[in-house]
């Protein structure tokens, strides 16, 4: 049976390996990043009427783990990068995510506490509608990882046509046109979730929704310049005005052949089959950095 397990002097110095006998380290590094670094698939397209098609996500993305197979030296160097050069990316909703679809978010719980490598992640990306976030899935979640992340990416579109709302401060539905300027964050309320997450520097999050929403979304980025995350340390996040980015894109109005979205009641609006319809989105990205008390104070 072969070993699973070695001891340091199982492993070849590979003396007569030019790539580590001529190559500085960090240029050896750069090339096995590069290896490690995830790409997209060309050949296998998404649909653009899928719920998961943005920019940045047309097509599947491929993970080359060949390079930590080479030999055990290699290995040893390289275990841990494709955490560290690649994003997680989790799709937080069995029906919005793209294949293979995952059975729960508790599937994704899992796979974050058991391997070693993923403890080294640094950049966490996730896609999630408004309930998830403001139940305390996302607290839950945060205190179940085992690791830290150096930067947390927040993406969502909102999926109803009702009046845009959105509250960091309060647990639950927030109140359309109450925004939480003056108010202390509740208990369970997500705006506290920051606190579990040590090694944070960046908390970026990116809010979508449709052209005739505009002056409404704009209203949500007008209060949320105001809010200020505890987070570890006794540090705040406090908003980086000159990183706020507006981007729009042009997609579907109908997802999944006869969907429509925003759509008007809590039922989905169906629609003719294969209707190749499109709208505009606007995009407004918001990011957040660490910021000493007293910073923020002032």
């Amino acid at each position: 049976m072969a070993k699973l397990t070695w001891e340091a002097g199982d492993i070849l110095p590979q003396i007569h390996c030019p790539l580590f006998t001529r190559l500085p380290a960090e240029i050896r590094i750069e090339i096995f990043e590069y290896a490690l670094t995830a790409f997209d698939d060309t050949s296998n397209p998404y649909r653009e009427d899928d719920y998961f098609f943005r920019p940045g996500y047309e097509y599947r993305q491929v993970l080359s783990t060949t390079l930590p197979q080479t030999c055990r030296h290699i290995y040893c160097e390289t275990r841990l990068l494709s955490a560290l050069v690649n994003e997680l990316v989790g799709w937080y909703t069995t029906t919005r995510a793209p294949p293979p679809k995952l059975e729960s978010a508790n599937s994704i719980k899992k796979d974050l506490v058991m391997t070693r490598e993923q403890f080294s992640l640094t950049r966490i990306h996730l896609h999630t509608q408004q309930y998830w976030l403001e139940s305390r899935h996302f607290i839950e979640l945060l205190k179940r990882w085992k690791t830290s992340p150096r930067s947390l990416h927040i993406t969502w579109f909102w999926e109803s046509g009702a009046a845009l709302a959105f509250n960091p401060k309060k647990f639950g539905q927030p109140t359309p046109g109450v925004f939480g300027a003056e108010d202390p964050f509740a208990r369970g309320s997500w705006g506290l979730a920051f606190r579990h997450i040590p090694d944070l520097q960046e908390f970026k999050l990116e809010l979508e929704t449709v052209v005739p929403k505009k002056a409404e979304l704009a209203n949500v980025v007008s209060h949320a310049s105001t809010w200020k995350f505890p987070s570890a340390d006794g540090k705040y996040l406090k908003l980086n005005e000159g990183k706020t980015i507006s981007t729009s894109w042009l997609g579907p109005k109908v997802y999944n052949s006869y969907h429509e979205l925003p759509f008007l009641t809590r039922a989905l609006t169906r629609v003719a089959p294969n209707n190749k319809e499109k709208q505009e989105f606007i995009v407004t990205t918001l990011t957040w950095v660490p910021q000493a008390i007293a910073t923020v104070a002032s």
